[in-house]
């Protein structure tokens, strides 16, 4: 359990509340054991009633260390964004615990709660999570792995044959030489 910031929404006026902090380095749970928090994650939202609904609007910004897609050595991310995010309180008998119900567009963005407690920590790792690329990489130009051997192509080089091309597919390689190119003749 991480120590946060809790918002009670019973507490809650109709100016809202406006909040930021700082978590440092290890101290979010991400529930990732190949992504970890390296750096301070900085944090800032506000709270407002909407009906039923309490609205969460913040932004994030801070650095994790997760493995690089490419050459699987441990890469820093700066992951920063945007969140707006709405609660409702959960109503038990609405539906069925199986059922199969049909979500639309503002569902996806509503989380449902039991009772007035809403943990600021919990989400601001879940935005962390959801603001990683899909695709990190160590840097733009990471060579990765050697598909035989598994050597890291970025720290040195191996002496494996080049992969053998289906012919099928030279089209493809003489348009992609002529994109590099920029020469369409």
């Amino acid at each position: 359990m991480i120590k946060q910031a809790v918002v009670d929404t019973a507490d809650l006026g109709p100016e809202g509340l406006s909040l930021s902090g700082v978590y440092p380095p290890g101290v979010l749970d991400l529930g990732r054991d190949a992504v970890r928090q390296i750096g301070d994650v900085r944090w800032s939202c506000s709270l407002a009633r909407q009906g039923a609904r309490i609205r969460v609007t913040g932004a994030l910004d801070g650095v994790l260390e997760l493995p690089c897609d490419r050459c699987l050595e441990a890469s820093e991310i700066g992951v920063s964004g945007d969140f707006d995010l709405f609660f409702e309180q959960r109503d038990s008998l609405e539906y069925e615990e199986n059922a199969e119900i049909e979500l639309e567009e503002p569902d996806m963005r509503t989380a449902f709660m039991s009772g007035s407690e809403i943990g600021l920590g919990d989400i601001v790792a879940e935005q962390l999570l959801l603001s990683i690329p899909m695709k990190p990489l160590c840097r733009d130009d990471c060579r990765g792995l050697c598909a035989q051997c598994g050597q890291n192509l970025n720290s040195d080089t191996c002496d494996c044959a080049a992969p053998v091309v289906n012919p099928a597919f030279s089209g493809l390689r003489a348009l992609k030489e002529r994109l590099e190119n920029n020469s369409w003749k």
